[in-house]
């Protein structure tokens, strides 16, 4: 099952429940339709020179308007049940290709900079997981009391 629909899924799970939290828009797919909509609009054919600048212009648009490497997919804003000291949940969501080759945080699959956003998440008093599939997702979200 491909990210985005372990993502849907987790999303489903999240809204039924009546659980407050949002997608942080931070993948790759969305650079590339920025940057396919840039190229359009200089009037350029998405060429290799012209994707990598228009890259560059996006990355730094959104790295201006303060979008961070390494933010995880899922930002939960409501009370964490089985801990409720913890201020956000934070859970990086990957798809079921990545959980076969799963080692938690030190799976290649989960970058530094994602390592990086746990530590903050963690330093500023919330909670932050990595889930591999539908069922690695759950596993997390039921760990901080959810009832899936």
């Amino acid at each position: 099952m491909a990210e985005a629909d372990v993502q849907r899924t987790v999303v489903s799970a999240l809204s039924a429940l009546g659980v407050d939290f949002t997608h942080i828009a931070n993948e790759a797919p969305l650079m590339g339709a920025l940057r396919r909509t840039l190229c359009s609009v200089l009037g350029r054919k998405a060429g290799n020179a012209a994707a990598a600048r228009a890259g560059k212009i996006v990355g730094g648009i959104l790295h201006g308007l303060g979008l961070k490497k390494g933010v995880h997919d899922l930002l939960i804003l409501s009370p964490l049940p089985a801990f409720p000291e913890a201020r956000t949940g934070w859970l990086e969501v990957k798809s079921e290709t990545a959980k076969q080759a799963s080692k938690g945080w030190d799976s290649s699959s989960v970058s530094s900079a994602q390592r990086d956003w746990r530590d903050t998440v963690e330093r500023c008093g919330g909670k932050a997981g990595v889930g591999f599939g539908v069922d690695g997702c759950f596993e997390v979200l039921r760990g901080w009391g959810f009832r899936l």
